[in-house]
């Protein structure tokens, strides 16, 4: 937690460089992620991004969602950073973070949250699509909006 902590003072204090016209220009996003492992995972999630360079951006991202399986159901919240690297619509994308799981009446836990993967979303266009791996989601896709 310290780790993530240090990491977003210093991310607070990075100057971002002049804005390039090959960046995506939108600003924030919405998006429903759905992901399998042994348990299958919902999620809502909004990301703004906060640096913006040349040839890739940095998000904060925050979630909230629930995971069920045949033997348990959790709730979710969750909190970190993206890094989306690229040109056009087409990109690579990772996420760092802390989810914290919650089921009900037994136990909660803070664990990482780490992905990567494919991110589709054109410079000035409203659609966004995600896919990749992760911990604790496995397998993911995601499908959302992109706004200013």
């Amino acid at each position: 937690m310290k780790k993530i902590v240090c990491l977003l003072l210093y991310l607070a204090g990075y100057e971002s460089s002049a804005q390039d016209s090959t960046v995506v220009s939108t600003t924030n996003f919405i998006y429903m992620t759905v992901g399998s492992t042994a348990a299958v995972s919902i999620n809502a999630n909004f990301e703004r991004t906060i640096i913006r360079r040349s040839k890739d951006y940095i998000s904060v991202k925050a979630g909230v969602g629930h995971r069920a399986s045949f033997t348990f159901g959790q709730r979710t919240l969750s909190l970190g950073l993206v890094q989306v690297f690229g040109c056009g619509n087409k990109h690579f994308e990772w996420a760092a973070g802390v989810v914290h799981l919650y089921e009900q009446g037994f136990t909660s836990k803070f664990v990482a949250d780490v992905k990567a993967g494919y991110r589709y979303s054109k410079p000035k266009g409203h659609f966004l699509f995600r896919t990749g791996l992760g911990y604790p989601e496995g397998v993911y896709a995601s499908i959302g909006i992109a706004y200013q």
